[in-house]
């Protein structure tokens, strides 16, 4: 929550944009279980009030499955979301959801994309901007796990978006699952992506919560 005061005087607008990410998600599994039963799955995040998921200008989420389709969902993957479940997400302001991981990829990217865009949601794909209030946010998505021995591409990219854009988060999937440290690897790349011009790190992957660092004017949440 973010708690504001009044004071007398004329008011200024303040030039700035707001971006909310929320980690692994998943719409497959027990969760739609829960959505054919009518669970509101929102109901712990909203906050008393309804007002957590509101007044932003993106909320972004790493999207935990591949999309089924006419041409993908005949297997048995638990994972699998059904397109028309991604409403929920819409419905509670969700703007964009994060592909860059190795589920989403087991299904075609570009159908499953279409049906992301058609949903209302928007991908976050290779590279995307956030539009806000005077500023946008740059957003590079980057599947990373297991972090490459040659991590050069990557930090070349960086460098490049960042000499280009004033903010610039890196949206990355990496890390080992269930493990609460990042690896020795994750923090070398991290440090190096810091290094190149990122202003933010947002890690997902290992589907628990890791640490914080603040490194060289930058912020790394590694999971």
């Amino acid at each position: 929550y973010v708690f504001a005061h009044a004071r007398k005087g004329d008011g200024e607008d303040v030039a700035g944009a707001s971006m909310l990410f929320f980690g692994d998600t998943m719409l497959g599994r027990g969760v739609e279980d829960a959505i054919e039963s009518k669970t509101d799955l929102f109901a712990g995040i909203r906050g008393p009030e309804g007002n957590f998921l509101k007044g932003y200008d993106a909320i972004a989420l790493n999207l935990e499955g591949a999309i089924a389709s006419d041409v993908c969902g005949a297997g048995s993957d638990e994972l699998l979301v059904q397109s028309d479940n991604l409403e929920f997400l819409v419905r509670e302001h969700i703007s964009h959801a994060g592909v860059k991981n190795n589920h989403f990829l087991k299904c075609e990217r570009e159908v499953s994309e279409s049906i992301i865009e058609n949903s209302g949601l928007e991908s976050l794909s290779d590279f995307s901007v956030v539009k806000g209030t005077g500023h946008d946010i740059a957003v590079m998505s980057v599947y990373a796990a297991p972090v490459s021995s040659d991590t050069t591409s990557i930090v070349n990219e960086v460098r490049s978006y960042s000499n280009t854009y004033e903010n610039l988060v890196v949206n990355i999937h990496w890390g080992v699952e269930y493990s609460t440290e990042p690896t020795k690897a994750q923090t070398e790349l991290a440090h190096d992506i810091i290094d190149a011009g990122a202003d933010v790190i947002i890690g997902h992957h290992p589907h628990v919560v890791q640490t914080v660092e603040d490194y060289n004017d930058g912020l790394i949440v590694y999971s």
